[in-house]
């Protein structure tokens, strides 16, 4: 499996945005620092407080999941998650 090795930068016109690093989940579960990153969630994991909480204990900035229960029946349905109050 090749490594991630790109950085989100942040548009010209937005000037207030942030620099994060993408890490896969296997990078995250295999122990990659993830202070400030956005991880990468497999389609098949899904979201709940667990990942969260592991998530947060490692300081990442946030995540990305398309994970649904149903997605051979309903392909493109992507689920939506909101943290109140943030992420971090």
């Amino acid at each position: 499996m090749s490594k991630l090795e790109f950085r989100f930068r942040p548009v010209e016109a937005l000037s207030h945005g942030i620099d994060a690093k993408a890490l896969s989940e296997a990078q995250f579960l295999a122990g990659e620092d993830a202070r400030g990153a956005i991880v990468i969630l497999e389609p098949e994991t899904p979201v709940g407080t667990m990942q969260i909480a592991a998530l947060v204990a490692r300081a990442a900035l946030g995540f990305v999941s398309d994970f649904t229960p149903d997605r051979f029946e309903r392909p493109d349905e992507i689920p939506a998650f909101a943290v109140e109050g943030g992420f971090r």
